[in-house]
């Protein structure tokens, strides 16, 4: 795993009393760092498309799941530009809880691929793909 950068921003509208549904645009960094041998970083623009439930509208618990699409707008490892290695797109599932405390909102989210990312559909003698996953902390303040 690597450590990167996620903000944006979000749009929620209620579907019923306690279900919403949000959707929003988000800078994010995925990539990778394995001891020494490789190292580099994928900037993408990720469009969540989440169901939330919430049983309180207003604060407490809830819980998102959904898809994502993102766009990859450029990679680099070592200050190399390795775009061209990479698709272009992305496609996935994404699944969080977290805690509304009314005008800030606090929870962990995750995402997992389904895509290979890589320009190469045959990473390796096995055939392995190379997909997208990564761990959300996150903060958001209402407006």
């Amino acid at each position: 795993g690597k450590p990167g950068i996620h903000i944006g921003a979000m749009y929620r509208t209620r579907i019923s009393n306690s279900f919403f549904f949000t959707s929003g645009a988000h800078f994010s960094q995925k990539g990778a760092s394995f001891a020494g041998i490789f190292d580099f970083t994928l900037n993408y623009i990720d469009i969540p498309l989440l169901f939330v439930y919430q049983k309180d509208p207003e604060r407490g618990f809830y819980a998102d799941f959904g898809l994502y699409a993102a766009a990859l707008i450029s990679a680099n490892s070592e200050g190399e530009d390795i775009k061209d290695g990479f698709k272009s797109a992305d496609f996935g599932l994404m699944l969080g809880a977290g805690y509304d405390f009314g005008r800030i909102m606090v929870g962990l989210r995750g995402g997992i691929g389904f895509l290979n990312v890589t320009a190469d559909d045959d990473v390796g003698s096995s055939g392995d793909k190379a997909v997208n996953s990564n761990g959300q902390l996150y903060v958001a303040f209402k407006i």
